[in-house]
């Protein structure tokens, strides 16, 4: 039957205890499906966003004001809706990626912990982020977890904990390159030499610098290009945070960190939106903690160096480009665009 074949009564007025809300269709299917265990509806005061989260997805619920007519109808007879309110507004889902707020979240260094602060599963339950999301954020944040307490690895403790993990292997034959290990074996090999630690923490540092294999227990094998690319990081931030160095003398320094022996990849590509160089051949790190507006942190890199080529630019910008335009013509909204030869483009600012 069409809408046109039913009789419409309405004589409503308007009635704020009602809500109306636009559904993603994930989320009516898991309703359909009558699976509303799988849903969760999160806030953290009055005053924060209210999320809904499915499992794997979070969706942040905004109330839009309009000024149509909508009418909430019930149909109790095969030919008759009735009408029983009308709204002035309705509520949306906009998917987003969900947060952890880690402003009180211990940063774990080695030492003693506060067992007194709530433990990760009311963590989970309180951040504003589905389930499988807040795992891979977690370790994203470098979240782990002693005796059910949520800590934050330092990233000196990061790298102390790879470079004994990495020399015990190495002392016990084991290729970095070829072999994979289980965490239970990895857990047992640096137990003795990072203490307190947990099986959680050997399991972040694994999850964070390998590639894993899900089978009926977790197994790991340690990826060369993360090694290598975490070590380079740590490089840029110690010899080159506040001054350049000759590029030669900053690939001996990345070298230098790693642990005896191991295998290694020495190649700045991999370190692209980290660091820039100057006209003098010098390299200088650049921080993370950039601004968050492409206005000023264009403003920002020009600050550093007058003149970039596009290739270098594009990855301290290219999250802003989320329609996925051309990044040769993306740029001419916000920066100067001059080419050179065929496929070269310099850009500076306007």
């Amino acid at each position: 039957m069409t809408l046109s074949n039913y009789d419409i009564v309405a004589d409503v007025q308007l009635d704020n205890s009602y809500k109306v809300i636009e559904l993603p269709i994930e989320i009516l299917n898991i309703l359909q499906d009558g699976k509303e265990e799988l849903l969760q509806i999160k806030s953290l005061d009055e005053n924060s966003d209210i999320v809904l989260c499915s499992e794997n997805k979070t969706y942040q619920i905004k109330q839009r004001n309009h000024s149509n007519t909508v009418l909430v109808m019930s149909n109790d007879n095969d030919d008759v809706l009735y009408g029983f309110t009308k709204l002035n507004s309705v509520f949306e889902c906009h998917e987003i990626e969900g947060s952890i707020d880690i402003n009180n979240i211990q940063i774990y260094n080695g030492q003693d912990i506060d067992k007194s602060q709530n433990n990760i599963e009311i963590l989970k339950l309180n951040s504003l982020i589905s389930k499988n999301q807040f795992d891979l954020k977690w370790n994203e944040l470098n979240g782990s977890s002693i005796d059910e307490i949520p800590i934050i690895l330092s990233k000196n403790f990061i790298t102390k904990s790879l470079h004994i993990l990495i020399m015990n292997l190495l002392a016990n034959n084991y290729s970095i390159d070829n072999d994979k290990f289980s965490l239970i074996q990895c857990f047992n090999l640096i137990k003795f030499d990072l203490n307190p630690i947990s099986i959680d923490i050997v399991k972040t540092i694994l999850i964070k610098f390998s590639s894993i294999n899900q089978d009926k227990e977790l197994i790991f094998q340690l990826n060369k290009l993360k090694i290598s690319k975490w070590y380079g990081i740590i490089s840029l931030e110690k010899y080159c945070f506040n001054n350049s160095i000759p590029i030669n003398e900053f690939l001996i320094n990345w070298k230098s960190e790693f642990p005896p022996f191991c295998p290694s990849l020495i190649d700045l590509n991999l370190l692209k939106g980290s660091y820039f160089i100057s006209s003098r051949d010098e390299i200088r790190y650049i921080s993370s903690n950039l601004p968050p507006n492409i206005n000023d942190r264009l403003n920002y890199l020009f600050n550093l160096q007058k003149n970039w080529d596009l290739i270098d630019l594009i990855p301290f910008i290219e999250e802003f480009n989320t329609k996925n335009i051309n990044f040769e013509k993306f740029i001419v909204k916000f920066a100067k665009r001059q080419k050179i030869g065929t496929n070269k483009f310099i850009i500076s600012s306007r």
